[in-house]
């Protein structure tokens, strides 16, 4: 059963971005939401979800998901939200555990 984990952005660690990032930019993925200036608010999270020691899905978020939520539900875009999941792990409702 995959484990989640939520941290602030600063406390990932090294091998943590390392991951997030390979598994990104493998389907040519980008990480512009981390340049984001909420990231620095206390509010900002970063999601992750282990299979073990392999990394499925994460996400990252500037605000708060209650509020990526709500605004996505009214239709507007998201700019400070970024998720992956691997390509073999789609369809498995991870994206939609990570927006939990």
């Amino acid at each position: 059963m995959p484990r989640l984990r939520i941290k602030h952005p600063k406390n990932l660690t090294e091998e943590e971005w390392a991951k997030c990032k390979s598994l990104s930019y493998r389907q040519d993925g980008y990480l512009s939401t981390m340049r984001s200036p909420n990231l620095n608010q206390p509010h900002a999270r970063v999601a992750l979800l282990w299979d073990g020691d392999r990394l499925i899905s994460w996400g990252i978020f500037g605000r708060p998901s209650r509020y990526v939520v709500k605004e996505l539900r009214r239709g507007k875009t998201v700019d400070e939200i970024h998720i992956y999941t691997r390509a073999s792990e789609r369809g498995n409702g991870y994206g939609r555990r990570i927006m939990r």
